[in-house]
Formats: structure tokens, C-alpha cells, sequence
């Protein structure tokens, strides 16, 4: 019997894909009951080592009212996403990004926006 030529692999050997998160892309879908968001964010093609914080840039640039990070809350399954290096890789996991295509239902986040408080100036008398 003679063995397989070539460099032999091994069954948990990564992939292309897992060798390289950064080429990965996908379409994520933001929902927000916030007054001032008339319809869900999309933002296709997003590459899946992209931040909490960056994204909460992509939300603002997108929103005409340009919420700042402190007022956005993005959670995912209940849990917030308080950590700001968080990459959507890390959130949404290497099955779910790598296996996404337009014809399977789009990651969701739900986005709240909360009114950051106004300092009231102090009063002399």
C-alpha cells in the first residue's frame, strides 16, 4: 500500500478563513426602539474584527442625531457590550461569521440610546 503524497493534514488543522479573521465580512442588522431610529441599520460587508467601538462610530455616522458612544448601548442575547475592544468575531463567534451568507438571517444587535444629562450651570445669587 503506498500513503499519500504531500503535506498531510490535520482534521484541526484551521482554515484559510480562520487564519485570517480580518478577510472576513459580513451584513450586521441593528434594531433600536429609540426615538430618532425610524428603521433597522444595516451595514453590510462589515469585516468581522471590527470593535464595539468602532461600530458605535459606524452607528453615529449613520444616525442624523449622531448619538455619542456614552449614550449608545449595543446588546447582543441580553448581554451589553460593555467592553470596547470587543471585535464582532469575538461576539457573534467563527461559525456565524464565516458560514454567513445574504440568504441566512443577518446578525442582530439591539441598539438603545440614552439621553446623555445636561449639566445644569450653577446659579449665583
Amino acid at each position: 500500500m503506498s500513503e499519500p503524497t504531500g503535506t498531510p493534514t490535520r482534521p484541526d488543522a484551521p482554515t484559510r478563513d480562520e487564519e485570517r479573521p480580518e478577510s472576513l465580512t459580513f451584513t450586521l442588522q441593528i434594531i433600536s426602539p429609540s426615538i430618532g431610529v425610524t428603521g433597522p441599520l444595516s451595514f453590510p460587508l462589515l469585516p468581522a474584527t471590527t470593535t464595539v467601538k468602532q461600530l458605535k462610530a459606524k452607528i453615529r455616522d449613520a444616525l442624523p442625531s449622531k448619538p455619542a458612544d456614552e449614550s449608545q448601548r449595543l446588546i447582543h442575547r441580553g448581554r451589553m457590550l460593555a467592553r470596547e475592544t470587543e471585535m464582532m468575531l469575538e461576539i457573534f463567534g467563527q461559525e456565524t461569521v464565516a458560514t454567513y451568507t445574504p440568504s441566512k438571517r443577518k446578525p442582530v444587535l439591539t441598539m438603545l440610546l440614552f439621553s446623555l444629562p445636561t449639566r445644569n450651570p450653577r446659579r449665583y445669587i
